[in-house]
């Protein structure tokens, strides 16, 4: 594992012995010059890196004239980003294991001992702060190799001696169980980790009884179902040997570590389990000895390249998106690796690398996408990667009890109480769409077996995977929540997974088919295959109403075909996640984002990349800065405020929505919390009122420090085909290019271009001059945009706009909301018989029927049939991690108070009243963001 820097100096140092060296594949034989010991030759017979390696029987070997490598020539991928430390690197490749150690002295005076108790090629990453002894690195010009009495021949590749490595990416292995103390204490859920292992060897099989073995052959059976594939015309044995050159090594491409392989003559792991798994399948269709044969031979390989258990080839970080296909080909062609010895060494890989003995640890529990996507299916085909019953049982009791409590988990990452998706520390849907494909896979193996997934955990599932198909319309979920993808992001994949957890039944276990989730997928896709629903009344979900989902400082309208998504963000919710490469410009991702999606696909909205103003998302209020300003100097931004004010309330349908909006106070997070704020220190108030077919804008209080740069909020823009008619005027309404209408109601006119515009890629730097492939720096595409213009530098500056969401053609007349106040204190709208309440801050307020609040919060009260009070406080009230910026564990109560007008009595264990003089002083206890509703009564009536 090299950078190019490394290559280059592997070629100076072949020609010239007295230049040092800094590492080696053994690829010269002047690389021998500086080697000094006993029975040791360039050997083509065995190599992991090049064509040939070092072989070696003696006592001690000992390199000598090395030079460590700077952190720049190391060139680790995010810079000084993230921690990084100088670190060994080597490959070896043991043919006979000894439960002995080989010692690796470095100057004698730092060492460490590596355990020979394997056979095949290992590769360890050893940092030197993990290494006993002491002793000056810049000074490192000798490393001496002692093998003990015991050991046979050993052939060595791919020595660095000295590299800086991302510290989160060194991993330990049996060989190296000191590395990071075995991962006992890391919180890292890629991490295959010793202490873990050790429990899983040491779990006790109890007597599986007979409804047990059966309900493990049902799950089994199920499992193949999704996995075996017919293969019509069998390509042979040969076809596939053609394929693969098992003389090559078998490598990673590691996708976070700062190390790569540049050598193109290796077989990707990736590939490799693509490989296998078309021919298992075809093994399975043609009962062919010879693919048989072959799929023996490649499992053997794999072993022999160092994947055997136990050994975590330096490092395994993001090696579940690697395996996938190939986990899934052992699991099916389980029998042929039984039959030939391997099963128990496979099924060891395979749990390994999974980690399963984590699920043993009574102290470790968390829920997490990454998790769900790239591992827990595979666990749970691991299972059956072993011959006794009693020990399947074991593994599925195992996994079926971890399941469902890491599924019930709201208060870490994975699903909160609101139906978000958490991965990085926020809401981010393009992580849970892995998630939300296998998760039902498993849950529809275990139902109505002794493995069912417990109730408390399928219905946590259920209700996240619902709450995608509510934020995304009609599959589409904006670009708010984007995360680092900008413009892209969907649930179009979620169709077979649709249909599986509707076939899960219900959490409580009683119904065979979930009618929530099979009318879910009724509006989505349409009738299911094979009339799996017969018998059954399934129509399409009727999606209208107004969701909140405080975890994501996100709410959605819907009405008809169309659906709102109003994006924020505070100090619970990041703004946007911006990478090195990735998003470069999205700071105004949720800026008071208001975006409509109607029912068609992003293209068809012009919701497209290719030109798109980064200046200009619909809704934001924004500093209008040229792109390589806009970008922020840092890699890696994930902003918050310092405000916990970002959130929304919801009553009969109707919604509200608002932001304390503030780019001067603020930190990003990742590594760590760092003090952060935005050039120009703009701060608004932000408020949405939905009511029916109407979205009423607010602003407030709109400030900014830099004279040189105007402040917009935004109303629309939407990528054309053409400028012919693309905006149009009519009855008092600007209407966009996919037919929603807009009015101002302060008398400013909005400012409109129609035009063809040019940007940067989002995965394009203009500060660093570099993208990635195929990102280009100035792609242009035609657009209409329209905002308001708030001017540079504005003190306290206002707008006050409607929007109608597909409303071609028809006038503003219907305007029927009442705007009792904008201020920074609050922003009260009115319409019929609801007022809604944006309270910014605690106090008088006086308008309609509440006359003060306790805290900022948002209220609705509503004067119809019944006397209803509608409450949510955004302050999630969790605790925070001071050094690292995240909030974890519970949502706290967060009683918020209001008094109202008249003498009022409410029922609920969640309400208290206190009468006092002409006053009802109401305490509702809020939590988790989320919307408390309460009917009142005439106090002493009903």
């Amino acid at each position: 594992m090299k950078q190019i820097s490394l290559l280059i100096v592997f070629a100076v140092c072949s020609c010239f012995a007295d230049v040092p060296m800094s590492g080696t594949s053994f690829e010269a034989v002047e690389d021998l010059d500086h080697i000094l010991g006993e029975n040791f030759s360039l050997d083509r017979n065995r190599s992991l890196f090049g064509s040939q390696s070092l072989k070696w029987s003696g006592k001690t070997l000992q390199f000598l004239n090395l030079r460590p490598l700077s952190m720049e020539e190391s060139g680790a991928e995010y810079g000084s980003h993230f921690p990084a430390s100088p670190t060994f690197v080597m490959s070896i490749y043991n043919e006979t294991p000894v439960n002995e150690n080989l010692r690796i002295d470095f100057n004698g005076k730092k060492q460490f001992e590596l355990n020979l108790n394997f056979t095949g090629w290992h590769t360890v990453w050893v940092p030197f702060f993990e290494m006993d002894g002491t002793g000056v690195l810049s000074g490192l010009d000798s490393v001496q190799l002692t093998a003990p009495e015991s050991a046979g021949t050993l052939w060595l590749d791919d020595i660095v001696f000295c590299q800086y490595l991302d510290d989160r990416h060194p991993y330990p292995g049996l060989e190296v169980p000191f590395v990071k103390e075995g991962g006992a204490h890391v919180n890292d859920h890629w991490m295959p980790k010793v202490p873990h292992w050790k429990r899983l060897i040491n779990l006790k099989n109890e007597s599986a009884s007979p409804e047990q073995i059966a309900d493990a052959e049902t799950v089994e059976n199920r499992l193949r179902t999704v996995y075996e594939r017919k293969v019509i015309r069998p390509a042979g044995a040969e076809f596939f040997r053609s394929k693969m050159d098992f003389s090559l090594p078998l490598k990673i491409r590691q996708q976070v570590s700062p190390i790569c392989y540049l050598n193109p003559e290796y077989n990707d792991l990736r590939e490799f389990g693509k490989w296998m798994l078309k021919l298992a399948q075809e093994c399975l269709s043609t009962e062919d000895a010879k693919e048989r044969n072959l799929f023996e031979e490649a499992a053997r390989y794999y072993l022999d390249q160092g994947w055997s258990a136990g050994s975590s080839q330096g490092t395994a970080h993001h090696i579940g998106y690697s395996t996938r296909e190939l986990q899934t080909s052992f699991f099916l062609m389980k029998d042929v690796l039984h039959e030939n010895g391997l099963l128990d060494a496979v099924g060891d890989s395979v749990r390994w690398l999974l980690n399963f003995g984590e699920m043993l640890d009574p102290e470790h529990l968390e829920s997490n996408l990454d998790y769900y996507n790239t591992q827990s299916l595979f666990r749970l085909m691991s299972c059956f990667l072993t011959a006794g019953s009693d020990r399947k049982v074991a593994l599925l009791k195992t996994y079926s009890d971890h399941l469902s409590a890491a599924l019930a988990l709201t208060d870490s990452q994975g699903f909160r109480p609101d139906g978000t998706a958490w991965h990085h520390y926020g809401h981010y849907p393009a992580y849970a769409t892995g998630a939300f494909d296998r998760v039902p896979v498993s849950l529809k193996a275990l139902a109505g077996t002794s493995f069912r997934i417990k109730e408390e955990g399928h219905a946590n599932f259920k209700r996240a995977f619902l709450a995608a198909t509510i934020y995304s319309n009609p599959k589409y979920w904006g670009f708010g929540l984007a995360g680092r993808h900008p413009l892209g992001g969907n649930i179009n994949s979620l169709k077979d997974a649709c249909l599986a957890l509707a076939l899960c039944g219900t959490p409580d276990g009683t119904q065979t088919i979930d009618t929530d989730v099979a009318s879910a997928y009724v509006w989505l896709w349409g009738d299911p295959p094979d009339n799996v629903f017969q018998g059954l009344e399934i129509n399409a979900v009727s999606l209208e109403g107004h969701w909140t989902f405080p975890y994501a400082a996100l709410s959605v309208h819907r009405r008809g075909d169309w659906s709102v998504n109003i994006k924020g963000f505070n100090k619970y919710v990041w703004a946007s996640e911006i990478y090195h490469l990735d998003n470069r410009y999205g700071r105004y991702q949720s800026s008071g984002v208001v975006q409509i999606l109607p029912s068609m696909t992003p293209e068809e909205a012009g919701y497209t990349e290719d030109g798109w103003d980064w200046n200009h998302p619909p809704g934001a209020t924004v500093i209008e800065r040229p792109f390589r300003e806009l970008e922020p100097e840092k890699e890696l931004v994930m902003f918050k405020s310092e405000e916990p004010y970002a959130g929304g309330c919801s009553l009969g349908g109707n919604g509200v929505w608002a932001m304390t909006l503030n780019e001067a106070d603020g930190f990003t997070i990742d590594p760590v919390k760092e003090k952060m704020s935005f050039p120009g220190n703009l701060k608004a108030r932000k408020s949405v009122f939905c009511f029916d077919d109407q979205i009423l804008c607010l602003g407030s209080g709109i400030t900014s420090d830099d004279p040189s740069a105007p402040v917009h909020t935004v109303l629309f823009q939407n990528g054309i085909e053409n400028t012919n008619n693309a905006v149009q005027f009519k009855d008092g309404l600007l209407i966009d290019p996919i037919g929603n209408g807009y009015q101002i109601l302060d008398g400013v006119e909005p400012v409109l271009t129609v035009a063809e515009q040019f940007s940067p890629n989002n995965k394009y730097s203009l500060r660093r001059g570099a993208g990635k492939k195929g990102a280009s720096p100035n792609a242009s595409g035609l657009f209409a945009k329209a905002w308001i213009d708030h001017g540079p530098a504005p003190k306290n500056a206002s707008y006050a706009y409607v929007v109608f969401p597909g409303m071609t053609g028809k006038g503003g007349s219907g305007f029927s909301l009442q705007i009792l106040r904008q201020d920074n204190v609050a922003h009260v709208a009115e319409v019929s018989n609801t007022t809604a309440y944006a309270c910014f801050e605690a106090g008088e307020l006086s308008e309609g029927l509440l006359q003060s609040v306790s805290v900022p919060c948002y209220v609705m009260i509503q004067n119809a049939e019944s006397f209803k009070v509608a409450v949510a406080n955004p302050d999630l009230n969790q605790e925070e991690d001071p050094v690292l910026g995240h909030f974890n564990g519970p949502s706290n109560p967060a009683p918020v108070t209001l008094r109202l007008k008249g003498l009022w009595s409410a029922r609920s264990p969640l309400v208290h009243t206190e009468n006092r003089d002409d006053s009802t002083f109401l305490t509702v206890l809020c939590k988790d963001g989320l919307t408390i509703v309460t009917e009142l009564f005439p106090s002493g009536g009903e």
